[in-house]
């Protein structure tokens, strides 16, 4: 799997085909947030969301190759999650609103490209907040024991604030990119030890795909920013990002 991030929501899509030829639904139904009014076996009723709730309604067909992600997998983060399709027919409800993709099958049908829960509270891309340095963002590296993690907080700055900025002795410059740092607040470093239970995921601008302790390690490098959720020294949750600052 290759790195994939950013820390920025991905642009909806806009043309009227994808990479692989399909075209999209092009009846009743364009590509946007709607309700699921029901779903039985591969045939989802859904209505749109939005002022066209009357107007945009009807039903699609879920195959093999739709793809899912649901906002409650991750307890510790609000953000949606890929998912099985037996895993998001446990989770999807009525009141809750989802972004759809759509394609129009060989015999015309629409049928579902993707299915993405919405939240108003999503903190996939979060901000760091003033007063709240470290927090949320970590440059992360191993300790000579495997299973300890050394996270590093990191901020995303203007050269210019940088210009005049107190506390240089203390912060590294990670990169730059144009006008924009990423700084590395050395002096702030802290210890987290990975357990049998740590969750992993990559964000992607999609949303997070879930990894294992094995396929986490290759992200452990400087080019990749992490979100870290610890209970005192241990590691409960580790999130996967690669900046993007242009």
């Amino acid at each position: 799997m290759g790195k994939i991030v950013q820390l920025i929501p991905a642009s909806p899509r806009t043309e009227d085909s994808l990479e692989d030829g399909s075209r999209k639904a092009d009846s009743w139904f364009a590509d946007g947030r709607y309700r699921i009014l029901q779903l039985d076996g591969s045939r989802i009723t859904v209505c749109a969301a939005g002022e066209n709730r009357e107007r945009r309604q009807g039903q699609l067909f879920i195959t093999e190759m739709t793809e899912f992600s649901v906002c409650n997998l991750e307890p510790e983060v609000i953000m949606p999650v890929a998912c099985t399709f037996s895993e998001f027919c446990g989770h999807w409800s009525p009141e809750r609103a989802y972004d759809l993709c759509c394609l129009i099958g060989e015999d015309g049908t629409p049928q579902l490209y993707s299915i993405r829960e919405y939240s108003d509270e999503d903190q996939t891309f979060r901000q760091l907040e003033p007063g709240r340095l470290g927090w949320l963002y970590y440059n992360v590296s191993y300790t000579s024991v495997r299973d300890w993690l050394r996270l590093v907080p990191v901020e995303i700055m203007t050269a210019e604030r940088y210009g005049s900025y107190a506390d240089k002795e203390d912060v590294t410059v990670l990169r730059r990119v144009g006008d924009w740092l990423l700084l590395r607040h050395t002096k702030l470093e802290r210890l987290v030890a990975l357990q049998p239970d740590t969750r992993y995921y990559v964000m992607t601008a999609e949303g997070g795909l879930q990894l294992t302790r094995d396929n986490v390690d290759g992200y452990f490098d400087d080019d990749t920013v992490f979100r870290v959720i610890a209970r005192e020294n241990r590691a409960v949750c580790v999130i996967c990002y690669q900046v993007v600052v242009s």
